[in-house]
């Protein structure tokens, strides 16, 4: 597919410093190649830094602010919305905390939606593999694009939205928050639709310091097993979403 008119959405929290390189390298391309960006926006996830607000303030086009931390996954919704409102075609998600941004990566990005991938299904998430990191965790990567109509079922069912917003684990009753879900949400919401590319995105020093997955050497086996319990969560609640309508449609022919 070609690039353009995208609408970029970055959630970031306390991200200022790193934020503010990915803002300018963007006006950089917006400036340079008119018809690639149509819209920034920028999801203040409560940041308590007031870099991050004055910086995303200063280069977005849009800034959504939400006044406490709620987690990737609800910043990620509230940009959405304003994209699926806005009739957007072609969607690209980016971490806050990226080194650069370019031209040649966003299109790299884009250009395989609406192809037809190795199963015959239409492609309609890309992910970006980052510079260096561990081919098995492409899949956690923030660096996503995405086709805006393949969200239909996402902007019209309670129960996805449930999923996304309200995922994680139960711990004495209860909901534990894990890393990565959103990105464990949405590879397993497109499923069959996933395509992933090579790309020069890579994380800030800050960031790898954090000792996230897939940047760092630390425990990969625990961290295995993270994300296989939760992608076991995820389908077992769609199935149990499933059984919930058929039995309720069920009810309404009786």
């Amino acid at each position: 597919m070609e690039a353009k008119e995208l609408h970029i959405l970055i959630p970031a929290y306390n991200e200022g410093k790193s934020l503010e390189k990915v803002l300018q390298d963007l006006a950089k391309i917006k400036r340079g190649h008119k018809n690639l960006i149509k819209k920034v926006i920028v999801v203040n996830d409560g940041s308590t830094d007031k870099l991050t607000v004055e910086i995303a303030e200063k280069y977005a086009d849009q800034v959504i602010h939400l006044k406490k931390n709620r987690g990737k996954a609800r910043a990620f919704w509230e940009g959405l919305k304003i994209c699926w409102s806005e009739k957007a075609k072609v969607m690209v998600i980016l971490d806050a905390d990226l080194k650069a941004v370019s031209e040649t990566w966003l299109r790299a990005l884009v250009k395989p939606l609406g192809r037809h991938g190795k199963n015959s299904a239409e492609i309609k998430m890309v992910v970006g593999e980052r510079k260096g990191a561990r081919d098995s965790f492409f899949v956690l990567n923030g660096e996503r694009a995405f086709l805006m109509e393949a969200f239909r079922a996402l902007m019209i069912r309670r129960d996805l939205q449930n999923i996304l917003l309200r995922g994680g684990r139960k711990k004495g009753g209860h909901r534990k928050r894990v890393g990565f879900g959103l990105e464990i949400f949405l590879t397993n919401y497109f499923k069959d639709c996933v395509y992933n590319v090579s790309t020069g995105f890579e994380v800030g020093p800050a960031t790898r310091e954090r000792g996230r997955p897939g940047r760092t050497t630390g425990d990969r086996k625990r961290f295995d097993r993270e994300v296989s319990a939760m992608m076991s969560l995820f389908e077992k609640r769609r199935q149990s979403a499933k059984q919930l309508r058929n039995s309720r449609a069920k009810t309404r022919k009786k």
